[in-house]
């Protein structure tokens, strides 16, 4: 059994596996585990950093490693013109606006839907530039891309921003420990700096060709669980981190064009002192996002519930993908420059900013992006990207999870548990 990818997806499945008796090799080309979940000491969080919702299958997991759920702060404020301002809530506006959407005959972009229905009733000209606004940055999405009935059906489930939110106490990484420690090691084969280069694959089994260190070595199975991100999935041929399948995934084609990629940039911060706590007249001590709608970076968070120095910068969406194409230091100047802007005239920054982290997931090869959504006739690209080929290629990772739970460390973690389910189910008793 070959697993490809060592993230959450891929730790669960290999579990799964090794607990039903089946021996596993584990790939990961990276030197650590986690895929997108990359947590540094602090703990700060390079990527996946909140619980969305009630996540049951993250929640187990931290159970068993006896690792708390922290409720996140909920309150946002919101640059307006020349101070912060409480943020209303424009929930119950969005959704009236959004609900119609989901019983759509035929799917538009939301761009295109958007302008059709304000057009009709300007009334909502308000809530669709919410709309808008929180598309880009909640789900990373190219507005003229983006379905208008997947995005309603979303953000009426409690996968939305306006669902609870937590954090994992210390971060995501006791939890990836748990997973590793978990693994039957008699079993589960765990090898990093393995890149995949090329897949041989038919209905009696697959054959990859891994490099490790420059070096070029084979390995077969009968079955094979593929959980990289859907940006190294649907990567053109000679890409640095595209995988090479012989035959090609044809019947994969209609899924991944039903799907996307969304960029997204997150800067870290560390400033002398929690500043934004002590505003004067502003009483922002529990305030856990920031919002400007001029700036580089539209969204600044705290690390709430614990208090620390760390501030947040976070952009998604076509801005994110055009600024990723640009130096490394220029996009943290642009993170700084953003904090700057919604402070404003409240505080000055000068000398105050200590440290800055980033990484960016759009230039990186194992990555090309943050996370999947779906766009314009693709309701059932999800769904379609997870079926088995030829009972003998398996997918998982949060871009094949149809329940509600795409986009999160939930969804890989429940794509993980199916696509073995599957396997076993296939391979019968």
């Amino acid at each position: 059994m070959i697993i490809v990818g060592a993230g959450a997806a891929g730790l669960t499945a290999s579990r799964r596996l090794a607990e039903a008796g089946l021996t596993v090799l584990l790939l990961e080309a990276r030197d650590r585990v986690g895929g997108r979940i990359w947590t540094l000491d602090g703990p700060t969080e390079l990527g996946a950093e909140f619980i969305h919702g009630r996540r049951l299958a993250t929640l187990s997991l931290l159970r068993e490693a006896g690792i708390r759920n922290l409720t996140a702060g909920a309150e946002h404020w919101e640059r307006n013109g020349r101070t912060l301002e409480p943020m209303e809530d424009r929930m119950p506006e969005i959704h009236r606006l959004l609900d119609p959407a989901a019983d759509l005959a035929t799917d538009q972009s939301v761009r295109q839907w958007l302008d059709r229905t304000v057009a009709v009733n300007p009334g909502f000209s308000d809530a669709a530039e919410s709309v808008c606004r929180l598309a880009e940055q909640f789900d990373a999405a190219d507005l003229a891309r983006a379905s208008i009935i997947a995005l309603a059906e979303e953000w009426s489930s409690d996968a939305t921003f306006e669902a609870p939110q937590g954090r994992p106490e210390g971060g995501y990484a006791p939890l990836l420990d748990l997973m590793v420690a978990s693994l039957d090691h008699d079993r589960v084969k765990l090898r990093l700096e393995s890149v995949v280069r090329t897949v041989q694959w038919s209905g009696a089994g697959v054959e990859v060709s891994i490099e490790h260190r420059g070096l070029r070595q084979q390995a077969r199975a009968r079955y094979a669980i593929f959980t990289v991100p859907l940006g190294v999935l649907a990567a053109d041929a000679g890409h640095p981190g595209a995988i090479q399948f012989e035959p090609p995934l044809s019947d994969k084609a209609e899924a991944l064009a039903g799907l996307a990629m969304g960029p997204a940039l997150k800067v870290l911060l560390r400033y002398r002192n929690r500043f934004w706590e002590s505003l004067d007249g502003i009483e922002s001590r529990d305030a856990a996002f920031f919002h400007i709608k001029d700036a580089p970076f539209r969204t600044i968070w705290t690390a709430l519930p614990a208090r620390t120095p760390w501030l947040t910068a976070w952009l998604g969406g076509p801005r994110a993908a055009e600024l990723s194409q640009q130096p490394d230091d220029l996009i943290a100047l642009c993170a700084a420059e953003s904090v700057q802007a919604v402070f404003q005239g409240l505080i000055d920054l000068t000398g105050q900013l200590i440290e800055t982290r980033f990484h960016n997931w759009q230039a990186d090869p194992r990555s090309l992006g943050a996370y999947s959504y779906v766009t314009v006739g693709g309701q059932q690209a999800r769904t379609a990207l997870a079926r088995p080929l030829a009972t003998t290629l398996y997918f998982a990772g949060e871009a094949t999870e149809d329940s509600g739970e795409a986009g999160t460390v939930a969804g890989a973690i429940i794509s993980g548990e199916r696509a073995a389910r599957e396997i076993l189910a296939e391979r019968g008793p």
